[in-house]
């Protein structure tokens, strides 16, 4: 409140004119009790004084240069690296891919705990971890399907082969082996007629020989 011998002197003056006043309305013992008392206050603000003038003042400036951290990059850049090396306070938030799986490298784990499901963390680890293989969309007329170091072609109604882009010839293998060179096998649901072939052999991309 009072700072430095000025604010001191003050004090005093306001303190003995208070006295006197009451002096004249109230007993000298209320009196010397509030003298007791100003004098505590005043031994304290004078020490304080004294500390202040011999071991620096505060400069009024002193706010100002906290505050120009956030103001001066390079200090401000230390101060946010000394925060980031708190990352045991990370432990305490929830699980967040921006942070887990894009600031930093993340494992299964983490990333399980992220989608809270196996099938979504495999979808999500397949492409974080590998690529997204259908980036290149090569399925013609069908629904491209990521895998591992791969990918397949769900062919729509019509059409088959490895790119979807041949007109399907048969759906069962009752006629000409279903069209396929080697050998032919169907769906339980007797919709859908698959070719495969011979040890030593591989399918090209007509999916039938």
């Amino acid at each position: 409140m009072y700072q430095g011998p000025k604010g001191l002197f003050v004090f005093i003056v306001c303190t003995s004119s208070f006295l006197l006043c009451s002096v004249r309305s109230e007993g000298w013992t209320e009196v010397m009790s509030r003298l007791v008392l100003c004098l505590s206050v005043t031994a304290a603000l004078w020490s304080a004084s004294v500390l202040g003038l011999s071991g620096g003042s505060v400069s009024e400036n002193d706010d100002t240069d906290i505050w120009s951290v956030f103001s001066d990059p390079p200090a401000a850049h230390m101060l946010l690296r000394s925060r980031r090396a708190n990352s045991f306070l990370e432990e305490l938030k929830p699980a967040s891919m921006e942070r887990e799986c894009v600031e930093e490298k993340c494992n299964f784990e983490e990333a399980r705990e992220i989608f809270q499901g196996l099938e979504a963390t495999l979808e999500f680890w397949t492409v974080y971890t590998d690529g997204n293989q259908c980036r290149s969309n090569l399925c013609v007329h069908g629904t491209c399907v990521d895998l591992y170091q791969a990918y397949a072609c769900r062919c729509n109604q019509g059409y088959e082969g490895k790119y979807c882009d041949q007109p399907q010839t048969a759906s069962n293998c009752s006629v000409d082996n279903g069209g396929c060179d080697h050998d032919c096998s169907e769906s339980e649901d007797g919709l859908k007629r698959s070719c495969s072939c011979v040890s030593g052999y591989k399918l090209h991309h007509n999916s039938r020989g």
